[in-house]
């Protein structure tokens, strides 16, 4: 396929692309690149993904051939017809790679640092971190490279010693604020997310927060509640299911209980679900989301809870940053753009969806509100805040 690329200098290829690389990363309109996606296939063949803004992107793919390393790049594109080759010898895909993004891109604060493998062996994803790791150390002497990110994302088959090895040997941990691992469930026919299931948890030595994050195309329903259950028992934080249509948020009538006013955004209803599990249902302007956890991390992550003002995260067109919210809407399109560089585990269609049938977004029940500001005594905590205001508009808009 690539047979009629001339080999060109290593060095020459090298500033070539990196000069490239730096222009799309030196032309995002903010302050930070705003993500970085690394992808490996295996140790013969791997990408790099550098977003400069919505739908604007520079992709770069570097695959072992029998006569040296060809090196494909595409602008704003996926389509084969407007990418540009070159090939090299003498070097690794990963090797040449990780000098590009050393060279280019590691001076740079990111966004979002996202490691994908589709390899799921440990044995495997070891080599190729080591060999990122040689290449970064080999760059200057004494000197190390490390990526910085606000925010660290693997994908599901990232071994979690492989995990934690980027935390500590490749990552600018006074930066980083967010590590998750990432999982997309798809429906057959559905390319729109419609709900996120993560868990929160802090390393304490450096307040990092950490997430396992999975994202739906499917409906919400009973089993994701169940999902989320398990999740609370079995993390020392808190679980989350984040509803991404506003008309998904009629699940808050289905919750029994007084109504609480958490913040001056949040309306709250605090549900028992066990001796030892407890639900806030939260509902706002922007949507609904639910957090399940023991009684013991309620308390220890009740600061977390009465502070978030919008719980949808990159769902929320509103709060959400621009690119953040264009990222996650456009990646089950991944599917589509990129079949070979994406791994969905596909869910079963809900039987009201196939037959077309939707939800009501009119069915709201009376609430019942707590009068008073509750200083939240039946939560365990003893939270000391004026009673916000909320405006009657606000309120009915929410009911």
């Amino acid at each position: 396929m690539y047979a009629d690329i001339s080999a060109k200098s290593q060095l020459d290829v090298i500033r070539n692309v990196a000069s490239i690389v730096r222009n799309s990363a030196l032309s995002t309109p903010y302050c930070f690149v705003p993500r970085l996606r690394v992808s490996f296939k295996n140790v013969d063949r791997c990408l790099f993904v550098i977003y400069s803004d919505v739908e604007k992107f520079l992709r770069v793919e570097f695959r072992k051939e029998s006569d040296g390393i060809v090196i494909k790049r595409m602008m704003n594109s996926y389509d084969e017809n407007d990418s540009v080759a070159e090939k090299i010898d003498g070097t690794t895909p990963i090797s040449l790679a990780t000098s590009i993004l050393a060279t280019a891109v590691m001076d740079r604060p990111l966004g979002v640092l996202e490691i994908e493998f589709f390899d799921p062996n440990p044995q495997e994803q070891r080599k190729i971190f080591n060999e990122m790791l040689k290449t970064l150390q080999s760059k200057i002497e004494g000197f190390r490279y490390y990526f910085r990110p606000q925010k660290f994302v693997a994908n599901c088959l990232t071994d979690g010693e492989i995990f934690t090895s980027f935390h500590e040997e490749m990552l600018d941990l006074i930066r980083l604020k967010e590590s998750a691992m990432e999982t997309i469930s798809m429906e057959n026919h559905s390319l729109e997310p419609r709900s996120l299931i993560d868990t929160t948890s802090f390393m304490d030595d450096i307040q990092v927060a950490l997430s396992g994050t999975e994202l739906f195309s499917t409906k919400p329903d009973e089993r994701y509640l169940s999902n989320l259950m398990v999740q609370a028992l079995n993390t020392d934080g808190f679980a989350t299911l984040r509803f991404a249509r506003k008309s998904d948020a009629g699940w808050w009538n289905k919750q029994k209980g007084k109504v609480f006013i958490l913040n001056d955004s949040v309306l709250m209803k605090r549900v028992t679900l066990s001796d030892n599990l407890v639900a806030h249902w939260n509902l706002s302007e922007c949507g609904l989301w639910v957090d399940i956890s023991t009684l013991k991390n309620e308390r220890k992550y009740w600061s977390c809870f009465e502070k978030e003002k919008c719980g949808l995260r990159s769902f929320c067109q509103k709060c959400a940053h621009r690119f953040d919210y264009w990222f996650y809407r456009d990646l089950p399109r991944r599917i589509i753009n990129e079949p070979e560089w994406v791994i969905v585990r596909e869910e079963k269609k809900d039987e009201k969806e196939k037959s077309g049938e939707e939800e009501a977004t009119d069915t709201w029940e009376e609430m019942e509100f707590v009068d008073e500001f509750d200083q939240m005594e039946a939560f365990g905590c003893s939270a000391k805040m004026e009673k916000p205001i909320w405006s009657e508009r606000l309120l009915k808009k929410l009911i």
